[in-house]
């Protein structure tokens, strides 16, 4: 599984810890870019890769991903909650 294998590899690379603790988003693992460096952890996200995940797994149009990621986003689940990241790429 994806997942698990997420947080082995965060835990190699000595980025979180048994005792730490992390929200992931579900469905969303090809996404993650990463952890927050500063305590308490967080998952990064892709914004613009979970978007096209919401399009193609819940098969919803282009407006309704978006709608749909903009509502699941603002879902706060404490202190631990998932960052979102808008990437702009080609910045000169």
């Amino acid at each position: 599984m994806l997942r698990n294998k997420i947080i082995e590899e965060l835990m190699e690379r000595k980025l979180f810890n048994e005792e730490d603790y992390i929200v992931l988003a579900d469905g969303f693992e090809e996404a993650i870019i990463g952890v927050t460096a500063t305590k308490p952890i967080k998952a990064i996200y892709d914004y613009w890769m979970c978007l096209d995940i919401a399009m193609h797994d819940e098969d919803l149009s282009f407006d309704d991903a978006l709608d749909w990621l903009e509502e699941f986003v603002l879902e706060d689940l404490g202190e631990h909650s998932p960052i979102y990241i808008k990437k702009i790429n080609n910045i000169k």
